[in-house]
């Protein structure tokens, strides 16, 4: 049988998922590891023996790291490629990004942290944050802009077999792509993961008359491994889109369940942007860190200013 080796992030394991059965059916093994910030020793070594007899490997660009083997390592006893995307897009999420914090680093939110540091109590923080006139268009528009150009510039140095900028470009205003900023929506996996068959057709690798996918419940469980987290948007970015699901309220910034369950098998939790501020907060009074502050302050400054009045 022949074998396709899937090595990636958490996006990679959503398109195995999709594809294994359509894999499956034309003679081809498909085989997934682990995401490859969860790899271990044991692994690594797993990845380098698949990858010495692999057909295909479907890949996102991963640089080489002593946690783990490169995808162009990995590529050079493979006797096909394919490159996807690592979709990263920040336009609906334009102040979510892993800052730095006492114990390293961690998901922040750096117009709080910026409301924070300029002595704003979290239920203020939160009650700014939450009006619709906190942003202006102008700036939505600027930032989700540049987040476009960083996707494509990527997609042209990285040489990506499936780009996705286009696609995004078109409907990013008309539905809601993303669930955070590297975890995509259903559509656009789906589109993903049909531009993969038609490479595997057009290689020889899948016969001609395989089907593409439409969504499917029977899916569900595929996307449980990406779809348990949701960043909310927040109501000036989604005013200015002209987005109405989705957007954040006083009761959720973000809303989380058990990864991998279905919402009738986990109970839904959610933190706030209150809760955010406080622990924003919390960590200003912890010591030794100056020059973690000093970049979140930094960062923070880089973005348009939220407006208070």
């Amino acid at each position: 049988m022949r074998k396709a080796l899937f090595y990636g992030n958490c996006q990679l394991l959503v398109l195995h998922d999709l594809l294994k059965d359509t894999l499956l059916t034309a003679g081809v093994e498909p085989v997934h590891v682990q995401e490859v910030h969860l790899l271990k020793g044991a692994d690594q070594v797993a990845v380098r023996a698949h990858a010495q007899d692999v057909d295909v490997l479907i890949a996102q660009h991963i640089l080489v790291s002593p946690a783990r083997p490169g995808s162009d390592e990995l590529s050079e006893t493979a006797r096909t490629r394919i490159v996807v995307p690592n979709t990263y897009f920040s336009g609906y999420h334009q102040h979510l990004q892993v800052v730095n914090a006492p114990h390293g680093r961690d998901t922040g939110c750096l117009a709080t942290w910026a409301l924070v540091r300029q002595g704003h109590s979290p239920q203020t923080v939160q009650d700014i944050l939450l009006r619709e006139d906190a942003f202006t268009e102008a700036d939505v528009f600027a930032l989700a802009s540049a987040g476009l150009g960083e996707l494509e510039r990527r997609e042209a140095e990285h040489a990506i077999d499936i780009p996705v900028s286009g696609y995004i470009r078109e409907r990013w205003r008309s539905q809601v792509l993303f669930h955070t900023v590297n975890h995509p929506a259903r559509s656009l996996l789906l589109h993903v993961a049909n531009r993969i068959i038609d490479l595997l057709k057009a290689r020889g690798l899948l016969p001609s008359s395989t089907p593409g996918l439409d969504d499917s419940p029977s899916f569900d469980r595929a996307f449980a491994s990406i779809d348990f987290l949701q960043h909310l948007i927040l109501p000036g970015v989604a005013k200015a889109l002209g987005l109405t699901e989705g957007i954040a309220t006083p009761a959720a910034r973000m809303t989380h369940r058990e990864r991998f369950k279905l919402p009738h098998e986990s109970s839904l939790g959610a933190i706030t942007l209150a809760d955010l501020a406080k622990e924003h907060q919390r960590w200003c009074t912890i010591g030794g860190w100056d020059a973690g502050m000093l970049a979140n302050d930094r960062a923070a400054a880089a973005l348009p200013a939220v407006r208070t009045t």
